[in-house]
């Protein structure tokens, strides 16, 4: 799942690198990358929330592995009762979203694992992909199961 406003093509380097061990669903947000534009779209966070709706809804996935965690006061109690184990990935050189915020993410979820990814930046998908497929492919696909 792509950032705001980037594309699918964000995940180029790492999707090759996954598909053998993972099921991968790629898309883009509707209007950005190779999405349809209506003209009349609005382009905000609950249009990005309908999308990932939709996408879950039409292959009927129960969970989400990479889901979009809002910073909102009224969402924080419902994240620290999260049960659901998280992996926290973030580019230890990010300027944008920098380490303090990967350490905020694993405070606010208890059971959450991060990992400062060295030499990688904001995109470390697309600075360090090896790494970044490593420790997806290492983490559990369900609560206690083996890859």
């Amino acid at each position: 799942m792509h950032g705001f406003p980037d594309s699918m093509h964000l995940y180029d380097r790492l999707v090759p690198l996954l598909v053998e061990s993972r099921h991968i669903i790629t898309f883009d947000f509707l209007g950005w990358g190779d999405s349809d534009k209506p003209e009349q779209h609005r382009y905000d966070v609950a249009s990005l929330r309908r999308d990932l709706e939709a996408v879950i809804d039409h292959f009927s996935l129960n969970r989400v592995l990479n889901e979009e965690i809002e910073r909102r006061q009224d969402r924080l109690p419902e994240l620290k009762r999260l049960q659901t184990p998280v992996r926290i990935i973030f580019g230890n050189d990010d300027t944008d979203l920098n380490a303090g915020v990967a350490k905020d993410f694993h405070q606010l979820l208890p059971n959450s694992e991060i990992y400062l990814v060295e030499n990688a930046g904001h995109f470390v998908q697309i600075d360090k992909p090896s790494v970044v497929a490593s420790l997806i492919r290492d983490f559990p696909l369900f609560d206690g199961e083996e890859n």
